[in-house]
């Protein structure tokens, strides 16, 4: 039996959980995507191809995915799990990932989140492999300033153009983000000559 965790080291959820995850499909196709699934929180899981077999109780979150597709109705119905997530096997990684993802930012820590960033972060550094940023800017500049961009105007944005609320939102002060839009400004008006 392998117990899963979130966010991958140790045996605990941030927060005082731990997740055990059981996959029951008769596709290996399936399994498989939904180990890619699992491999992008650093999980893993106990999987039956065959007849699903109740395991012993679990302290934590004891998750059960099961692709409907592959199962008759009848073993579906002698099924009893404490958590179970099911869907056909086209949109089951998604729910699966949806579920992984909203366990972990209901913690507030949003590793998830940071997983996503860093694995873009990552591809995009491979791929520019010493050439730089577009424009250029060294990396760190080019992301830097794309943050900031995006936190700006999605703050903007939410509070539809209050900048008062904007800034409160963003944690600074409406100095520092008129000081931001004047930085994007200037940075758009230098790209457009």
């Amino acid at each position: 039996m392998n117990q899963s965790n979130l966010p991958g080291d140790g045996h605990a959820l941030p927060g005082p959980h731990s997740i055990r995850i059981t996959l029951h499909s008769r596709s290996e196709r399936v399994m498989n995507e939904l180990d890619l699934v699992l491999d992008r929180f650093g999980l893993r899981a106990e999987r039956f191809l065959e007849d699903y077999r109740p395991m012993d109780d679990f302290p934590g979150i004891d998750l059960l995915v099961m692709d409907l597709d592959s199962l008759s109705e009848r073993d579906r119905r002698g099924i009893r799990h404490p958590l179970i997530l099911s869907g056909d096997a086209t949109e089951l990684p998604h729910k699966l990932h949806l579920f992984l993802d909203r366990l972990r930012w209901e913690d507030g820590r949003g590793e998830a989140f940071d997983h996503l960033i860093r694995r873009k972060v990552r591809d995009f550094m491979v791929r520019s492999s010493g050439r730089g940023a577009p424009g250029g800017l060294g990396i760190f500049a080019f992301f830097r300033s794309m943050m900031e961009e995006i936190l700006v105007s999605e703050a903007l944005a939410i509070s539809r153009g209050n900048q008062v609320k904007g800034a409160r939102l963003l944690g600074i002060s409406r100095t520092t983000l008129r000081e931001k839009l004047k930085q994007n400004e200037d940075l758009e008006g230098g790209a457009c000559q």
